[in-house]
């Protein structure tokens, strides 16, 4: 009898096991797909409304400001950004008079409203909102205001305003990116160069109350502060949307190449003073340059400046790629978020001996001053597009006779493929970076020459895999060393198995479940049956043993140990007797952390190793295994969380998608040393459950490529950036209103130090001529609503002779109702208005705080 081999019985099991579990798979996938759907089964896509149409560039009307005297000069810059949508005729030119020179038809119409040569510059530009209201376009869902030196992207600006509700009131834009800036005029206002966009319903109570309003604010400086201040009136903050301003309203001269190469996840919307910058390419005129770029925007409007980092092992080079711009290539591996910093190639928009002004918003790092030392710079060519993707070539530009290493001296030219990116709404939410594949440097032919090519893929994926360094190479040749049968066999044995498992899940599920519970889910995983609570969020607070006896109070404040989940994370028990048996029902539960010491720690002058146990808490509080988890926060033992309001912040984001929400500090000092795209940890922040469980799986192998930072929060910060996820600003985290100076830095070192990122008032150094000051007394509820009692807590004796002094006053009553913000309030807040009520007393002060009216303002009689 012949023998048969093992090998033989073993392909032959395998070859007949795939083939049924494949059969079974498909029947149960064509089974399910004809699957009616029971009458009583929950379905979200059938309970929610009807989407509304989608946002298109017919329902946006563009207002440039220009004068007689700049138009002409700037009339290119339009053009570049118009001529594709003049055909829609909802674009429109405000001049303070009629232009000296005939006007080509190319340019939008020309508007020069009533009496506008005789106004101030600033006062005009801001009635251009009231103008442009009653222009009565029909259709308009949204405003858009900028200058003649502003270039629009307008594919871009389409999906970014999609994300909001047109119906609501929305003042969307960003501030400078010049700290003078910002601290002269506001760090809260749209600053109008760069552009910014106001809701149909919102621009026309706006235009109403316009004129009134303006004539109070004859002392700002411009039409944008104009503007911010009457919408302040109105109760609306800024939406910050970061592609209108961030890194392109230039508060800056000069070489934009560390700006345009370093763009945020975000869609640019504008770009500003471009007659005041070098041209962008080298080689070319200002509009040359800007035509060529047009050429990039045209084929990928979304893609355009967006930064995307990949590592060439066989190289050992790091590529950054600018989309449409610029590809640098640096020799050796390059850590993630020193390459997608600023390089300052450009200077400050004041030139002068102000230390101020060359500061900035974002974060920076030096440029060589010797060009051999910088990374070697590619611009773009030509842009290919056909029906299987996009093909960009980026053409080396010589600096100078620099040695680089073989690979990079031979490298001529950078072709880039990918695919059009069609960011439908939940990418525009949680926007990620794009990652890429680069090639092995190969040989490759083009018009009978041979030049040396970094071919590099672009390409959008469901995981990031962290970028590999040097160290990790040994574990890929490991790999390499299988052989390709033995890895064919091991890849056949996991499909089978896959396949059986799978299988058997779903016949499990079809046989065992009732058909009644079939839940369908439309979209993104956001279709939860009940809304978000407390019950859904699992805290991880980090302590230590010689901290938590003493903090342990900030924490007992707040948590509510029958409607909580989580652990303080301790790195051992604190000693016997320490604790108190009574804390076991009013506090969150003790974890002891795992033991760190395996991770290296360098960060200068000693600084704080506990930070990478910290760091870890995130993995481990996920490592809890709680049910039904939607959101992790995280914070530290003196933190103090307002529970309620933290559900309601968490409740406006989809927590199926990838979020991490925070904000950074209040101060200046503390975000240009660490980062202004970190959420800054003793404040809290958030992680949506998603995130946090992919996070988790790769942050000891992340961490160990960190060791020279300093705090827990900047290496969660450089993680989730490898994972291609960038901050969710929540100013609730660190909410800073128009604040006092009643504080003092956290360095008492003076400088930097004493610069903060929120607008501030100067406390006046006589205690008398400060504003009277009333604390909270006491709070009472009943069915008519809240009463709260607020004492005069002076001290000082001044002395006044006014009888309606403040200063006379001894208590404040304050009656209100219960805030129960909804969905469409969280999205687009409105500040509440307030009315002084009569008093029979004359040391007691009544006020009732209520919604505002429709178009009432906030403003002094």
């Amino acid at each position: 009898m012949a023998v048969i081999p093992f090998a033989a019985t073993r392909s032959g099991i395998r070859d007949f096991l795939l083939a049924v579990s494949s059969l079974l798979s498909v029947s149960l996938l064509l089974y399910l797909h004809n699957l009616d759907l029971p009458s009583n089964a929950v379905t979200h896509s059938a309970a929610a409304a009807d989407p509304p149409p989608p946002l298109s560039l017919h329902g946006i009307l563009f207002s440039v400001a220009s004068s007689s005297a700049s138009l002409h000069r700037r009339a290119p810059y339009i053009r570049l950004w118009h001529r594709p949508i003049a055909r829609l005729n909802t674009t429109f030119l405000f001049l303070d008079r009629p232009p000296p020179q005939p006007i080509p038809p190319s340019l939008p119409p020309i508007i020069v409203p009533p009496g506008a040569g005789t106004l101030a510059a600033g006062h005009r530009i801001a009635r251009i909102v009231k103008d442009a209201v009653e222009l009565n376009v029909p259709g308009v869902h949204w405003y858009v205001f900028g200058d003649d030196d502003t270039l629009f992207f307008t594919e871009n600006l389409v999906r970014i305003l999609s994300k909001y509700d047109h119906n609501q009131w929305y003042y969307i834009g960003s501030s400078s990116e010049s700290y003078e800036q910002n601290e002269k005029f506001s760090f809260d206002m749209a600053y109008g160069g760069g552009g910014f966009a106001v809701s149909a319903p919102l621009a026309r109570v706006l235009a109403r109350v316009l004129d009134s309003c303006l004539g109070r604010y004859r002392h700002l400086y411009g039409s944008d502060a104009r503007i911010f201040a009457c919408l302040a009136e109105l109760g609306v903050p800024l939406t910050v949307e970061k592609g209108f301003h961030q890194r392109f309203e230039v508060d800056v001269r000069g070489d934009l190449f560390g700006f345009l190469s370093a763009h945020p996840i975000s869609l640019v919307a504008s770009l500003h003073h471009i007659d005041a910058i070098e041209p962008i390419f080298p080689g070319r005129d200002r509009i040359n340059a800007l035509e060529h770029l047009s050429k990039a925007s045209r084929v990928d409007p979304a893609r355009i400046f967006q930064q995307s980092v990949c590592y060439d092992e066989t190289s050992s080079v790091t590529v950054s790629i600018s989309w449409g711009y610029a590809v640098q290539v640096y020799e050796g591996n390059k850590l993630l978020p020193e390459v997608l910093s600023l390089q300052r190639t450009f200077s400050p928009w004041k030139r002068g001996k102000n230390v101020s002004s060359s500061r900035y918003m974002f974060n920076t790092r030096d440029y060589p001053s010797d060009p051999c030392k910088r990374p070697v710079a590619f611009f773009l060519n030509t842009v290919t597009a056909d029906t299987t993707g996009i093909w960009t070539e980026y053409t080396r530009h010589n600096t100078g006779s620099c040695v680089k290493f073989k690979a990079l001296e031979r490298l001529k030219a950078v072709s880039v493929y990918s695919q059009k990116i069609g960011f439908n709404t939940e990418q525009m939410e949680v926007p990620r970076r794009i990652t890429n594949l680069a090639l092995p440097l190969s040989i490759s032919w083009r018009s009978t020459q041979i030049r040396r090519e970094l071919f590099t893929f672009l390409s959008e994926v469901q995981f990031f895999r962290c970028p590999f360094l040097a160290e990790e190479k040994s574990k890929m040749q490991i790999a390499k060393v299988l052989s390709k049968s033995e890895a064919s066999r091991r890849l056949l044995s996991l499909m089978i198995i896959s396949f059986l498992l799978c299988t058997t899940y779903l016949l499990a599920s079809f046989l065992i479940l009732p058909r009644t519970k079939v839940i369908h889910f439309s979209g993104s995983l956001q279709g939860w049956s009940s809304p978000t609570t407390l019950q859904h969020v699992v805290f991880g607070i980090a302590s230590s043993e010689k901290s938590w006896p003493s903090r342990k109070e900030y924490v007992r404040i707040w948590w509510m140990p029958e409607e909580m989940r989580g652990c303080v994370f301790l790195e051992r028990m604190p000693p016997n007797g320490t604790l108190d048996q009574a804390d076991n029902g009013s506090l969150p539960p003790i974890c002891v952390s795992e033991d760190t010491s395996r991770f290296r720690y360098t960060y200068r002058n000693g600084g704080l190793p506990s930070a990478i146990r910290v760091a870890r808490v995130v993995s481990e509080t996920v490592a809890l295994n709680h049910p039904d988890v939607r959101w992790f926060v995280f914070g530290d033992d003196d933190t103090l969380f307002f529970p309620e309001n933290l559900v309601k912040t968490l409740s406006k984001y989809d927590d199926g998608l990838w979020y991490y929400i925070g904000t950074n500090s209040e101060s200046f000092a503390q975000n240009k040393q660490f980062s202004y795209e970190m959420a800054f940890g003793g404040a809290g922040f958030a992680i949506s459950y998603p995130l946090a469980k992919v996070l988790a799986s790769v942050l000891d192998s992340c961490l160990a490529r960190y060791p020279h930072l300093f705090g827990s929060d900047g290496r969660i910060q450089a993680c989730l950036a490898e994972l291609g996820i960038s901050l969710t600003h929540e100013p609730g985290f660190h909410q800073a209103l128009r604040t006092l100076e009643t504080y003092q830095p956290w360095k008492k070192n003076g400088g930097i130090h004493e610069l903060y990122d929120v607008d501030t008032l100067s406390l006046h150094p006589d205690p008398c001529r400060r504003p009277t000051v009333f604390f909270l007394d006491s709070v009472s509820s009943a069915t008519d609503g809240i009463r709260s009692v607020y004492r005069n807590m002076t001290s000082e004796n001044c002395t006044f002779s006014d009888p309606l002094s403040p200063r006379k006053l001894e208590q404040i009553i304050v009656m209100s109702h219960k805030l129960d913000l909804d969905q469409k309030q969280l999205l687009a807040p409105r500040r509440q208005c307030c009315d002084v009520l009569p008093s029979a007393a004359g040391n007691v002060m009544e006020i009732a705080v209520r919604e505002c009216g429709h178009e009432e303002l906030i403003h002094m009689h």
